[in-house]
């Protein structure tokens, strides 16, 4: 936890999150991944429409 700011990931999701709330009273994490790049709008209608069993199974990125 020290060191999250140091992930490469943090900018983007930091700017990402800043842009959402400019129109959005709620941050869905799906919406984060996805502008992020790490979860493509294919991958995300396969997830609803159940042909995912888990989200981060499609998420490419390692989530750790």
């Amino acid at each position: 936890m020290s060191n999250y700011k140091e992930d490469k990931y943090y900018p983007k999701v930091v700017r990402v999150v800043s842009e959402i709330l400019e129109h959005e009273r709620v941050v869905k994490t799906i919406d984060v991944f996805h502008r992020v790049g790490v979860l493509s709008e294919v991958n995300i209608k396969k997830w609803q429409a159940g042909q995912v069993g888990y989200l981060e199974s499609v998420i490419e990125c390692n989530l750790k």
